[in-house]
């Protein structure tokens, strides 16, 4: 499924004239997260650690998830040609393993929590570029 690079996709901002009048907000807009590239709300935070792992010469990107996490940056990675590692706890939503399958990502259904999931990411990547000092999926680790 091929996807336009992170940096030249916008999902359009709507615009609701009845939202707009009933909050007060004569210049309200929203973005529907349903036309983003994957059609993840994490898309645009993956787009932004993407960003930053290509900028960093990133061969590899790895990250820990429950569900949409993992398949936004599956996505967006392969469209960048960047190849991901996936870590999941094994009950884990198979519809969302099977899109970041589909995205050519490596998964790894973890045994355990998300904490043993990350946990394994971590050691997967210790030879890492750079490592982010957060538990947050939002800065996923580069190698």
């Amino acid at each position: 499924m091929p996807l336009a690079a992170p940096t030249r996709w916008q999902p359009p901002l709507l615009h609701s004239q009845r939202l707009r009048a009933a909050l007060g907000l004569p210049h309200l807009s929203i973005k529907s997260d349903s036309l983003n590239p994957t059609g993840s709300l994490k898309d645009r935070a993956s787009a932004v650690a993407l960003a930053r792992a290509a900028e960093l010469g990133a061969k590899r990107v790895a990250v820990a998830s429950t569900a949409n996490a993992d398949s936004s940056l599956a996505g967006l990675a392969a469209s960048m040609g960047i190849p991901g590692a996936i870590f999941v706890p094994a009950p884990a939503p198979r519809a969302k393993l099977v899109q970041a399958l589909m995205y050519g990502a490596d998964v790894f259904a973890v045994q355990g929590s998300y904490d043993d999931a990350f946990q394994l990411r971590l050691q997967a990547c210790e030879h890492c570029l750079c490592v982010y000092g957060t538990r947050k999926w939002v800065l996923p680790l580069f190698w």
